[in-house]
């Protein structure tokens, strides 16, 4: 990561045992690396260290980074993670549930690609 995030939101990333964290979850622009692929890395509530998603190229790592993040929010939710904006006082609502970020019902089943379509 040698710049800031191309794309952040900042959150109250509340776990299922009521702990509240703020914390930002990030996309960094890919950077190449010195083997050729392309690297993505992620901010992502409840990981302690950066996740870097790889790729043939950038575009690759990017929206596999893209798709990665979903699906680690989605396992969060389940788990009984809630998300909430700092900067509204929303915590009885349902918070941030990130559909209209992801469009998760958009993206193809992993299991099949566009060929098959």
């Amino acid at each position: 990561m040698t710049s800031g995030p191309v794309a952040s939101i900042n959150v109250d990333a509340i776990a299922p045992d009521g702990v509240v964290t703020r914390c930002t979850i990030a996309i960094y622009a890919p950077e190449q690396q010195p083997t050729g692929e392309y690297g993505c890395t992620l901010l992502i509530p409840n990981d302690k260290t950066p996740q870097t998603i790889y790729g043939n190229d950038s575009l690759q790592s990017l929206t596999l980074a893209i798709r990665f993040l979903s699906l680690q929010l989605r396992t969060l939710f389940d788990e009984g993670w809630r998300f909430h904006d700092p900067e509204f006082d929303d915590r009885d609502g349902d918070g941030i549930t990130f559909e209209s970020y992801f469009l998760d019902r958009y993206w193809p089943d992993p299991t099949n690609s566009f060929g098959d379509r």
